[in-house]
């Protein structure tokens, strides 16, 4: 089955934090919009290799291995027939490095995705019987008894698309659980609750597809691609509904139509990336907000909290007068969630983490063949508004994941070294290379880590990650103890501080 998917969205950004794996990608489209021939493959190839020889990333590779890899890559691709087999080509080299940060995109900005290879997997549709698949599948609607549907009834959503229906969703081992559900949306209107199984999308067995990762590590590169497949399904075209099979936490089963509604985000553009969502959202919560999600404070506490999809430039402004607020309305402490951001512009790290430090601090050091790059916070000391500030010192907590990637990590890393804040949640995947995309030959962009990163300790990022100081798991007692586990382990943990000045010591 074929489905088009924008490679760019929230839900499914591999291409600014991990490996990209589009050497599945065969298209009518790419096909015929092929820009090839003997020359462009092999001027193509050749721009990709001397990328890679000046990549920082790749500085540890002797001449004894380069010349090794281009004796065993480079005939396959000089003897590619087309765009795909050269992309296949090219791909099988890339795989080899075991990096992030290095992919093949297809010059098409909207892409053709064989969901059976790259996001759905061969799954087995649920209570598959002898007769086939489709038997099974209509099983699993809602209305079992097979009434024909009213003519004004929305359409049953096929395949992902740009429409969004509000349901966040991880792997925990191999059952996919709703993490989050935006507040609004189409899964918040019908009542669906963090927490909740999901065991099957579209007729689809979630349990069988995560059966053919076997045993993965969730907060590892294919933990984040198998994380950011589910997210994929959980996408629609838009004004479509989704078929997904629910198991809530009394082990209640529901059959639901979850509608997609069109993407209202802004929508920013950077280089010759394809255009991307942006969002930031923030708010003060109060006791009896938290006393909603089952969160318990000391009386008076209020806590800042600040989310944002995505390190673009357009989050700055937001998350400026999102801090200003904080400080007029002196919260006890501040939050920033970047659970499912997937990175970004790295740069943006420094001046976001200025907001809470009142000196530079290094939160890590880029190294590529020119030399070296210290990303140093830039204090923060004029105010959204225009006024004379100083940072904050109060106590931060930064919510992390297995999606919280790139820019993310170097935050998150940055501040945890320098014993500025608290990181809560899960392990992240460990893709922290900073990288740019770069025009091919044939037509297609070569996305590439340009240097190698390290935090001030000298600790590694990529293929590490960054283990929180206070690990969450997201079983269904947590979600039962609390709506959002994460958010109310960053408040007990506040809570349960003993001494005063311990939070000082650690945080600030």
């Amino acid at each position: 089955m074929m489905t088009r998917l924008f490679p760019l969205t929230t839900t499914f950004l591999a291409l600014l934090c991990a490996t990209y794996a589009p050497a599945q990608v065969t298209t009518e489209a790419t096909t015929q919009s092929d820009n090839f021939s003997p020359e462009v493959a092999e001027a193509t190839f050749n721009a990709v290799w001397n990328a890679m020889q000046q990549s920082g990333a790749l500085a540890s590779m002797s001449e004894v291995d380069w010349a090794t890899m281009r004796a065993e890559y480079e005939p396959a691709a000089l003897d590619a027939t087309s765009n795909d087999a050269l992309r296949a080509a090219l791909n099988r080299m890339i795989e080899s490095l075991g990096k992030s940060h290095f992919a093949i995109i297809p010059g098409e900005a909207i892409m053709e995705f064989d969901v059976e290879d790259v996001a759905i997997g061969d799954m087995p549709t649920e209570d598959a019987t002898e007769e086939g698949t489709e038997e099974a599948t209509d099983s699993l609607a809602p209305d079992s008894d097979k009434e024909a549907e009213p003519s004004d009834a929305p359409k049953k959503s096929t395949q992902p698309g740009d429409g969004q229906s509000g349901i966040h969703a991880r792997f925990v081992d191999k059952t996919a659980r709703v993490v989050a559900v935006t507040p609004g949306s189409p899964a918040a209107q019908l009542g669906i609750q963090p927490g909740w199984e999901i065991a099957s999308i579209r007729g689809r067995s979630l349990h069988e597809y995560a059966e053919q990762f076997g045993e993965i590590e969730s907060s590892s590169l294919t933990g984040y691609h198998r994380n950011a497949a589910l997210q994929a399904m959980l996408t629609a075209e838009p004004d479509t509904v989704i078929p997904i099979h629910f198991i809530d936490l009394d082990g209640e089963e529901k059959e639901l139509h979850v509608p997609a509604t069109p993407q209202t985000a802004q929508v920013v553009t950077f280089g010759n990336l394809p255009p991307m969502p942006v969002t930031t959202q923030s708010q003060i919560l109060t006791q009896a907000d938290l006393a909603k999600m089952n969160i318990e404070v000391d009386p008076g506490i209020s806590a800042g909290l600040v989310a944002f999809d995505v390190w673009m430039v357009p989050i700055v402004q937001p998350f400026a007068q999102a801090i200003e607020t904080f400080r007029d309305a002196q919260v006890d402490c501040i939050i920033v969630d970047v659970r499912g951001n997937p990175g970004g512009l790295g740069g943006l790290a420094m001046g976001v983490a200025g907001h809470f430090t009142d000196e530079p601090v290094n939160l890590g050091t880029m190294t590529n063949a020119f030399g070296e790059m210290h990303f140093n916070t830039n204090p923060q000391r004029v105010s959204a508004s225009g006024k004379l500030v100083e940072p904050l010192d109060v106590p931060l907590f930064i919510l992390v994941d297995e999606m919280s990637a790139s820019t993310s990590e170097i935050f998150a890393g940055g501040l945890q070294t320098a014993e500025r804040a608290i990181i809560v949640g899960r392990k992240t995947p460990g893709l922290a290379l900073p990288a740019i995309a770069s025009d091919l030959p044939n037509g297609d962009i070569f996305y590439h880590a340009i240097a190698a990163f390290e935090l001030a300790n000298g600790d590694q990022i990529e293929g590490v990650g960054i283990a929180p100081d206070v690990p969450v798991q997201l079983n269904p007692d947590a979600f039962r103890t609390s709506s959002d586990p994460d958010l109310h382990a960053a408040l007990e943990w506040l809570h349960n501080q003993d001494q005063p000045n311990a939070s000082d010591e650690t945080l600030n």
